[in-house]
Protein backbone atom coordinates (compact mmCIF):
# COMPACT_ATOMS: atom_id res chain seq x y z
CA UNK A 1 0.00 0.00 0.00
CA UNK A 2 0.94 2.98 -1.02
CA UNK A 3 0.38 5.48 2.05
CA UNK A 4 -2.47 7.62 0.19
CA UNK A 5 -5.73 7.34 1.57
CA UNK A 6 -9.30 8.18 0.29
CA UNK A 7 -12.85 7.83 2.55
CA UNK A 8 -16.35 8.45 1.20
CA UNK A 9 -19.22 7.63 3.58
CA UNK A 10 -22.53 7.12 2.38
CA UNK A 11 -24.02 9.70 4.67
CA UNK A 12 -26.75 7.54 7.58
CA UNK A 13 -26.81 4.95 5.52
CA UNK A 14 -23.96 3.19 7.60
CA UNK A 15 -21.05 2.04 4.65
CA UNK A 16 -18.24 3.80 4.33
CA UNK A 17 -15.29 3.19 2.18
CA UNK A 18 -11.76 3.63 2.52
CA UNK A 19 -9.29 2.81 -0.56
CA UNK A 20 -5.42 2.75 0.37
CA UNK A 21 -3.46 2.44 -2.99
CA UNK A 22 -5.28 -0.83 -4.68
CA UNK A 23 -6.91 -1.72 -1.01
CA UNK A 24 -10.69 -0.91 -0.07
CA UNK A 25 -12.57 -1.14 3.07
CA UNK A 26 -15.70 -1.24 3.57
CA UNK A 27 -17.18 -0.91 6.85
CA UNK A 28 -20.58 -1.69 7.96
CA UNK A 29 -22.01 -0.04 11.12
CA UNK A 30 -25.68 0.34 12.81
CA UNK A 31 -28.91 -1.70 12.36
CA UNK A 32 -28.45 -3.36 8.67
CA UNK A 33 -31.56 -5.38 6.99
CA UNK A 34 -30.92 -8.03 3.80
CA UNK A 35 -32.15 -5.08 1.34
CA UNK A 36 -29.64 -3.10 2.93
CA UNK A 37 -26.93 -5.50 2.70
CA UNK A 38 -27.80 -6.23 -0.91
CA UNK A 39 -27.29 -2.26 -1.79
CA UNK A 40 -24.19 -2.19 -0.03
CA UNK A 41 -23.14 -4.61 -2.04
CA UNK A 42 -24.21 -3.54 -5.50
CA UNK A 43 -22.39 -0.19 -4.61
CA UNK A 44 -19.62 -1.58 -3.77
CA UNK A 45 -19.58 -3.72 -6.85
CA UNK A 46 -20.07 -0.78 -8.81
CA UNK A 47 -17.19 0.92 -7.60
CA UNK A 48 -15.02 -1.65 -7.92
CA UNK A 49 -15.50 -1.87 -11.42
CA UNK A 50 -15.19 1.97 -12.22
CA UNK A 51 -12.36 2.10 -10.22
CA UNK A 52 -10.38 -1.15 -9.99
CA UNK A 53 -9.20 -2.34 -6.84
CA UNK A 54 -6.84 -5.80 -5.82
CA UNK A 55 -8.93 -6.88 -2.91
CA UNK A 56 -11.66 -5.42 -0.73
CA UNK A 57 -12.08 -6.21 3.00
CA UNK A 58 -16.10 -6.05 4.69
CA UNK A 59 -15.89 -4.93 7.89
CA UNK A 60 -19.20 -6.14 9.62
CA UNK A 61 -17.90 -5.84 13.28
CA UNK A 62 -19.89 -2.89 13.76
CA UNK A 63 -22.97 -3.93 12.80
CA UNK A 64 -26.08 -4.18 14.77
CA UNK A 65 -28.30 -6.98 14.13
CA UNK A 66 -27.05 -8.79 11.63
CA UNK A 67 -29.30 -10.68 9.03
CA UNK A 68 -30.50 -14.42 10.55
CA UNK A 69 -28.45 -17.57 8.38
CA UNK A 70 -30.93 -17.94 6.04
CA UNK A 71 -30.47 -14.86 4.53
CA UNK A 72 -26.60 -14.71 4.84
CA UNK A 73 -27.17 -17.65 2.27
CA UNK A 74 -29.37 -15.76 -0.03
CA UNK A 75 -26.56 -12.65 0.15
CA UNK A 76 -24.15 -15.52 -0.97
CA UNK A 77 -26.12 -16.28 -3.95
CA UNK A 78 -26.40 -12.50 -4.64
CA UNK A 79 -22.42 -11.85 -3.69
CA UNK A 80 -21.96 -14.69 -6.64
CA UNK A 81 -23.85 -12.74 -9.39
CA UNK A 82 -23.15 -9.04 -8.66
CA UNK A 83 -19.52 -9.58 -7.41
CA UNK A 84 -16.45 -9.02 -10.19
CA UNK A 85 -14.68 -12.42 -10.11
CA UNK A 86 -11.16 -10.86 -10.52
CA UNK A 87 -11.78 -9.09 -6.92
CA UNK A 88 -10.91 -11.25 -3.66
CA UNK A 89 -13.11 -10.62 -0.68
CA UNK A 90 -12.87 -11.33 3.38
CA UNK A 91 -15.91 -10.72 5.06
CA UNK A 92 -14.85 -9.70 8.40
CA UNK A 93 -17.38 -10.78 10.93
CA UNK A 94 -17.69 -11.79 15.00
CA UNK A 95 -16.72 -14.91 15.84
CA UNK A 96 -20.72 -15.85 16.73
CA UNK A 97 -21.54 -14.83 12.92
CA UNK A 98 -19.53 -17.52 11.12
CA UNK A 99 -21.86 -20.36 9.42
CA UNK A 100 -19.78 -23.50 10.57
CA UNK A 101 -20.54 -25.22 7.38
CA UNK A 102 -18.90 -22.36 5.33
CA UNK A 103 -22.09 -22.32 3.47
CA UNK A 104 -21.94 -18.60 2.55
CA UNK A 105 -18.42 -18.88 1.55
CA UNK A 106 -19.09 -21.70 -0.65
CA UNK A 107 -22.34 -20.15 -2.66
CA UNK A 108 -20.28 -16.42 -2.85
CA UNK A 109 -17.37 -18.52 -4.78
CA UNK A 110 -19.50 -19.47 -7.47
CA UNK A 111 -17.89 -18.80 -10.88
CA UNK A 112 -14.37 -17.94 -9.63
CA UNK A 113 -14.79 -15.47 -6.87
CA UNK A 114 -12.61 -15.28 -3.97
CA UNK A 115 -14.84 -15.10 -1.05
CA UNK A 116 -13.67 -15.83 2.77
CA UNK A 117 -14.56 -14.71 5.89
CA UNK A 118 -12.83 -14.32 9.39
CA UNK A 119 -12.97 -12.87 12.92
CA UNK A 120 -9.32 -11.58 13.11
CA UNK A 121 -8.84 -8.37 10.58
CA UNK A 122 -4.85 -9.38 10.39
CA UNK A 123 -5.67 -12.92 9.24
CA UNK A 124 -8.04 -11.51 6.51
CA UNK A 125 -5.21 -9.17 5.32
CA UNK A 126 -2.80 -11.62 4.95
CA UNK A 127 -5.18 -13.89 3.25
CA UNK A 128 -6.15 -11.25 0.56
CA UNK A 129 -2.37 -10.40 -0.18
CA UNK A 130 -2.10 -14.22 -0.59
CA UNK A 131 -4.79 -13.64 -2.93
CA UNK A 132 -3.50 -10.29 -4.85
CA UNK A 133 0.59 -12.14 -5.22
CA UNK A 134 -1.03 -15.46 -6.73
CA UNK A 135 -3.16 -13.08 -9.14
CA UNK A 136 -0.61 -10.97 -10.23
CA UNK A 137 2.18 -14.12 -10.18
CA UNK A 138 -0.58 -15.95 -12.49
CA UNK A 139 -0.63 -12.87 -14.78
CA UNK A 140 2.94 -11.88 -14.64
Amino acid sequence: MDGRAEMATAGASGLSLLRRGDRLTCRVSGCTRLETLDAYLVQVAEDCRRRPVAAVLVDLTEADDLVCASDRLRLGFRLAEAWPPQVPMAVLVLPEMHLPDRSFEHLACRGGRRVRSFSDRTEAWHWLARQVEGARRDSG
